[in-house]
């Protein structure tokens, strides 16, 4: 299951999108389709970790997502970078960038 990590300055927290329960959800979606899909995938137990940063708009929408990932959770990276397309952060007033880790554990 992901599990998000980071430290983040004072004021409006970014991170709190990150760990909302519903965009947690749909992370933990992303890891339990894939091993679903790919019988493969279960027995490797995908365990590891993303680095994810997504650059925001000054409104606070996700403008783009990268997700470096390891050859073994390659295969969830591209179904976490749509999730995160989807969030929307607190509005800074410029753009910015977000980076940080989710820690992968699922599978047999």
């Amino acid at each position: 299951r992901p599990v998000a990590q980071a430290n983040q300055p004072a004021g409006p927290d970014p991170m709190a999108i990150v760990r909302d329960r519903g965009n947690s959800a749909a992370l933990r979606a992303c890891c339990d389709r894939m091993t679903k899909r790919d019988g493969s995938l279960a027995d490797a137990k995908l365990t590891g970790r993303l680095n994810v940063t997504a650059t925001i708009a000054a409104s606070g929408a996700v403008q783009t997502v990268s997700v470096e990932a390891s050859e073994t959770l390659e295969a969830v990276s591209a179904c976490v970078r749509n999730v995160v397309r989807h969030w929307h952060f607190p509005s800074k007033g410029e753009e910015s960038q977000l980076s940080f880790p989710l820690i992968v554990h699922a599978g047999g």
